[in-house]
This record gives C-alpha cells, sequence and structure tokens, in this order.
C-alpha cells in the first residue's frame, strides 16, 4: 500500500505530504502557489513558438494578411497550442508529478 502523504500512487515520486492522490489535492478553490504563474508563462511561451513555428505552414504563414481561412487556421492552431500547455502546466500544478515520469506513460490522477 503506497503511502498518500509522501508519494503518487501512480509514478511514486516524491510529494512531500502535497495534494497527489489524496484527500488533500488542490482544487480551484485553492490559491495558486508562488510557482503557478512562472510554470504557465513558461508553458505559454513554449506554446506560442509551437504555434507560430511548427504548427504554421508556409502558406498560412504568407497569406494570412489577406486570406481569412489562412489566418483562421493559423488561430485555430495557435489557440490549441496553448490550450495543451496550459492544461498540461495545470496538471502538473494540482498534481505534482514530475514530468521525468511522463514517457513512461504514468500520470498521477487528476
Amino acid at each position: 500500500m503506497p503511502d498518500y502523504d509522501n508519494e503518487c500512487p501512480n509514478c511514486g515520486a516524491p510529494t512531500g505530504g502535497g495534494p497527489c492522490g489524496n484527500s488533500q489535492r488542490k482544487g480551484l478553490d485553492q490559491p495558486m502557489t508562488s510557482s503557478a504563474f512562472p510554470t504557465v508563462l513558461a508553458a505559454m511561451t513554449a506554446a506560442h513558438h509551437v504555434g507560430d513555428y511548427l504548427l504554421q505552414n508556409h502558406y498560412q504563414a504568407q497569406h494570412k494578411p489577406e486570406s481569412w481561412a489562412a489566418n483562421q487556421a493559423h488561430v485555430a492552431g495557435y489557440h490549441l497550442a496553448q490550450l495543451a500547455a496550459v492544461g498540461l502546466a495545470s496538471h502538473v500544478l494540482v498534481c505534482g508529478c514530475p514530468p521525468s515520469a511522463w514517457p513512461l506513460g504514468r500520470l498521477c490522477p487528476g
């Protein structure tokens, strides 16, 4: 039986009595920690670059000033990248599982 006060039940990462997998899990009614803003800011900055350089194709980049369709396709990809990044950052902030557990396919419940 895992010790839910000290480790994550999925990945076994130490949580230091934190929120992962126990009844003390932080919810939306709890104040964010001081690491929340820099974490979300870093995620949004990374997503900005993903949306602008990886998801935007050459046609969109060249034609978005005059083409409504190219512009909106870029906006949709950009916002999907932002949504994914902020969702992942929120999961990390609430769960507390380290990113080193992700390649193994073990995300904490939450």
